[in-house]
């Protein structure tokens, strides 16, 4: 379903993309392979069972990953039910087929569960996602006996996947079926949006151009790295909370802490979003207005003084901008030397691709030959870092460089809303200063390339004031030297 939606949000996802590291795949699969050799070896609770399992399954992972290897095992022991030794380690999956469109639809099983009356169907699950309503409609075919089951080792969980509606699955299925081939013969237009961080095409789509003089080409089996600038941002305060998530998902602390922010952080992203749709309306007032009505009237109150905050600083810049677009996505591709591992472990160096990914607030023009990019601060002050600017500046020159215009210079606004009078940092860049950004973002982008594609050591910690809200910590505390 991932794939679907990612093609219909943008038929250019369609095609060869490179090749992403895969550390959530590959934990999943030692931990599937610990799973069987346990239940091979009569699923033994006998700590020298364990031990040995782990020590030969484990063994050539990284201390922090193999931790994480240890904690999802001995979830998935603590979660199987008791005494139960009737298990199939080579079950048969879920299959549908339409023939109509030539579509299937697959569905992976991992074991075959007998437990007294009961026959389960057990998918074992080391991420937050679960069996999907597609992959539910899939697998309960008529005649399917079994009970199907998600075994959430992060979560501590089993979770039965009740069976649906028969006829509501065929209809899902069918739908899902044309909607699939309906993709298939679409032009390949770029849509870039949010998809485009899970999407394994952006270092050969265009929407992030690849720099010239870089040192190789990208091909099908190019390593390549998907870096925001968030995590860029991080990574001048410590590598771990940067390159932990963006090379090995190394999971959080918590990992619920994805499903709610801080007060602070939500009430920025409700105003980068209601300021986004305001600055293009014919009534910015009303159309913010409206969206102040939708929230509870202390945030509403805040949203509003900072759009007014907004509204003083946007009319009396010195260098004004008049808006284009917003949340535009955009980003670069540098190509840099580093090291990549093969299917066996084995690490070479190579070239690699480094995608760094931004979205402006807002793009724009200063002047017939100014581009702006505007990124709007809602939080305490603090003075934009240069590979922030840079990634905005190499980005805009980029994707105006595309269109065949040419330009003076790009400038970036950083607009600090909170700062009494809210002020605008501006950093310009002509055609010389853009190249001087690329160079300091090639020297970011191979650091990051040199590290060991497979070892979580290898980035470093920097302990500051950041650990307070880092959401790695309690995991870095544990492997540092």
């Amino acid at each position: 379903m991932h794939e679907l939606e990612l093609r219909e949000a943008c038929p250019a996802a369609k095609g060869s993309g490179s090749a992403f590291g895969a550390a959530n795949l590959d934990r999943w699969k030692a931990v599937y392979e610990a799973v069987v050799e346990w239940h091979n070896a009569g699923a033994s609770q006998a700590p020298e069972v364990v031990a040995d399992i782990e020590s030969r399954i484990f063994a050539t992972w990284d201390p922090v990953q193999r931790a994480i290897l240890v904690e999802l095992f001995t979830a998935y022991r603590r979660l199987h039910h008791p005494g139960v030794t009737d298990v199939d380690v080579n079950p048969e999956g879920g299959r549908w087929d339409h023939r109509e469109t030539n579509t299937k639809v697959t569905v992976g099983v991992q074991l075959d569960v007998h437990d007294g009356g009961n026959w389960e169907a057990v998918r074992i699950k080391t991420g937050r996602s679960g069996t999907t309503e597609l992959e539910a409609a899939a697998f309960y075919r008529p005649g399917e006996q079994r009970i199907l089951v998600d075994v959430q080792l992060s979560a501590d969980d089993r979770v039965t996947i009740p069976r649906p509606d028969p006829d509501a699955s065929g209809r899902l299925l069918v739908d899902v079926a044309r909607r699939w081939d309906a993709t298939i013969d679409r032009p390949h237009n770029r849509v870039a949006g949010l998809h485009c961080y899970s999407c394994d095409r952006p270092a050969r789509c265009g929407q992030y151009p690849v720099i010239e003089g870089g040192v190789g080409d990208i091909g099908r089996w190019t390593r390549t790295i998907r870096i925001s600038k968030t995590r860029l941002a991080a990574l001048e305060r410590c590598q771990r909370s940067s390159l932990w998530p963006a090379l090995y998902a190394i999971p959080k602390d918590d990992p619920d802490e994805g499903e709610s922010t801080s007060a602070g952080l939500a009430l920025g992203n409700s105003f980068h979003e209601a300021v986004a749709a305001a600055l293009l309306a014919e009534d910015p007032d009303a159309v913010f207005g409206a969206a102040c009505d939708t929230v509870p009237k202390s945030e509403a109150d805040d949203l509003q003084s900072l759009f007014d905050r907004h509204g003083r600083l946007w009319e009396s810049e010195a260098h004004p901008v008049t808006a284009h677009n917003t949340e535009y996505q955009f980003g670069v591709t540098l190509v840099v030397d580093g090291l990549a591992a093969d299917s066996r472990g084995i690490t070479r160096s190579k070239p690699v691709a480094v995608t760094m990914m931004c979205a402006t607030d807002v793009n724009g023009w200063e002047s017939e030959n100014v581009a702006a990019v505007v990124e709007h601060r809602t939080g305490v002050a603090s003075k934009a870092l240069d590979n922030e600017a840079d990634l905005y500046a190499a980005s805009a020159w980029a994707a105006l460089d595309q269109t065949g215009r040419d330009v003076d210079g790009v400038a970036v606004h950083f607009h600090h809303l909170r700062n009494d009078p809210p002020e605008c940092e501006r950093h310009f860049f002509d055609s010389e200063e853009v190249g001087r950004a690329i160079r300091r973002l090639q020297t970011v982008a191979a650091r990051i390339a040199a590290l060991h594609p497979q070892d979580a050591t290898e980035p470093l910690a920097n302990p500051g004031q950041w650990c307070e809200w880092c959401e790695w910590v309690h995991r870095c505390l544990e492997h540092r030297d």
